[in-house]
């Protein structure tokens, strides 16, 4: 019997790959309830609400926009460092991580 040579194929790509490219790193950890709206990068905004104990994580290449409904309610981890208090409670604030003049410089 004549077996037919199978053809090779192309391995898939890492799937951390993507996730090396953006290389930002944003963690949000709500006190309070708080809504918030998240631009990474210069793409459509995403908006949520966090309750208590929530957390969530974003990755952007160059830059992350926020608006906070309650700069108080929240905790922000930026590239694995705490941010400290933002605001107060019940304070709305916009924000751009890292902050103009900051940027990330690439290699």
């Amino acid at each position: 019997m004549v077996s037919t040579p199978v053809p090779e194929v192309p391995a898939a790509p890492p799937l951390s790959q993507n996730v090396s490219e953006k290389a930002l790193h944003l963690i949000i950890e709500a006190k309070e309830l708080t809504w918030a709206r998240i631009t990474e990068d210069h793409h459509s905004s995403s908006q949520v609400l966090l309750k208590p104990g929530e957390r969530i994580e974003r990755r952007a290449s160059d830059f992350f926009e926020l608006d906070i409904g309650n700069a108080g309610g929240i905790d922000l981890i930026f590239q694995g460092k705490p941010l400290g208090s933002i605001g107060k409670r019940g304070q709305v604030i916009h924000m751009r991580l890292p902050e103009k003049g900051q940027e990330r410089k690439t290699p």
